[in-house]
């Protein structure tokens, strides 16, 4: 009887200490303002705190362990803290609590202020990263474009042959051959450069651009510094998202490029004579959705190689760097090799949809997927979707690897 009359006593005592403690707390919080969505606190385990000095008991030490809300008042002097179920804390355990939450909004806070507006151009900013990233993206796009150029004319001209009833070319050399033999060295292999160096520049920059964007967006919504290194799986999503918002861009850039590739192909029809000729032709005959044409295949191609693309390169760097931390710098034959295998992984995860792609964009006849791909089928089976493949990963090897090279040692110079 005199146990549960002491313990009444003490429950009582608390009670009364934890109804004068809230007041206090909360009165500033009706004034204040909430945190931004997003931000909540998962608080320390009880062992990293000295509950000796902090806490009277190991029970009410335990209740450190458990996800808050937040509301933190404008003069951010205070936060006030409520358990998941509701309950008030202890005192004890709220003045803790109220001084560790208090520590990370605020520093929530002032990330959002100041790295994203009051400081836009410190290193750890999202308009710097974005700033960086279109501008390094773009000269690194337009470098593994010039090399790779001529082998990319090489495999459009093999898949617009495969398309046709009497192939023009039996191989990759017979196409070599006969381009250099009839049409010279410029305008066989170089016609319609500036289309593709603009796209390319278009492209890589939005590659670039949105994946370390995506990144960003996800480490702000989980609370971390937006240069955290994401998980792997994370990482290859937002190779996904990145592909997925570059295909808009680079569909109307290949669609001219592919029918620059082929015109001098295409007995008996006038040649055209400019990009603008073609861009012309198109609005024309087709109106303004004509120039995405193909949309569909380059969204597919994007959305799987791009994922390849990013994740081959993030993890050959990760085999490089194995434990040597996160500071580990690393040579130039190491992002050379990891820029080759990213484009071997663009291009073998989903050449097939490449190969419909350029079908569609350069064919007079064929529209739809479906009939593409019955067409290549019928007419060459499985083998006719990989047509160009074997030029495709000779050139892909040195443009991918300069374009990644260059990538890094622009953004070296940049920070």
């Amino acid at each position: 009887m005199s146990s549960s009359s002491s313990s009444s006593a003490a429950s009582s005592s608390s009670a009364a200490a934890s109804s004068a403690a809230a007041p206090e707390a909360a009165a500033p919080a009706a004034a204040g303002a909430a945190p931004p969505a997003g931000i909540e606190a998962s608080l320390v385990e009880p062992s990293a705190i000295n509950s000796s000095t902090d806490f009277p008991s190991r029970e009410e030490s335990n209740k450190l362990s458990f996800s808050c809300s937040i509301s933190a008042p404008t003069d951010s002097s205070r936060a006030v803290i409520s358990a998941a179920d509701g309950e008030a804390l202890p005192p004890c355990c709220n003045k803790r609590y109220a001084a560790k939450v208090q520590e990370i909004w605020t520093t929530s806070r002032d990330t959002l202020l100041e790295r994203f507006i009051l400081d836009p151009m410190s290193e750890e900013s999202l308009l710097n990263d974005s700033l960086r990233e279109i501008v390094v993206g773009s000269v690194s796009g337009a470098l593994g474009k010039i090399i790779e150029f001529p082998f990319d004319t090489v495999k459009v001209r093999l898949q617009y042959s495969k398309s046709l009833a009497e192939p023009i070319f039996t191989s990759t050399l017979d196409c070599i051959t006969k381009t250099y033999k009839n049409e010279g060295i410029y305008k066989g292999f170089w016609k319609g450069l500036p289309s593709p160096m603009i796209g390319a520049s278009l492209e890589a920059s939005s590659l670039f651009f949105s994946y370390k964007i995506a990144q960003d967006l996800i480490n702000i919504s989980q609370g971390n510094r937006i240069n955290k290194e994401l998980p792997f799986a994370q990482r290859l999503l937002c190779g996904c998202l990145s592909g997925i918002t570059t295909s808009f861009i680079l569909t109307p850039v290949e669609l001219v490029k592919c029918q620059l590739q082929v015109d001098n192909l295409k007995v008996g029809q006038a040649n055209y004579t400019s990009i603008g000729h073609v861009i012309r032709t198109i609005l024309k005959q087709e109106g303004l959705l004509g120039l995405w044409k193909g949309q569909t295949t380059t969204m597919v191609r994007e959305a799987g190689g791009t994922a390849a693309w990013f994740g081959c390169y993030e993890y050959t760097l990760d085999r490089f760097k194995g434990d040597k931390g996160p500071e580990y710098e690393y040579k130039a034959h190491e992002l050379l090799i990891a820029g080759a295998m990213a484009g071997i992984g663009y291009n073998v995860s989903l050449f097939p949809a490449d190969t419909v792609k350029n079908v569609i964009q350069t064919s007079e006849t064929q529209k739809s997927v479906l009939g593409v791909l019955k067409m290549i089928y019928l007419a060459h089976g499985i083998r006719g979707f990989y047509s160009g493949l074997g030029i495709t990963l000779i050139k892909t090897i040195p443009a991918s690897a300069t374009m990644f090279y260059s990538y890094e040692q622009l953004k070296k110079l940049w920070n």
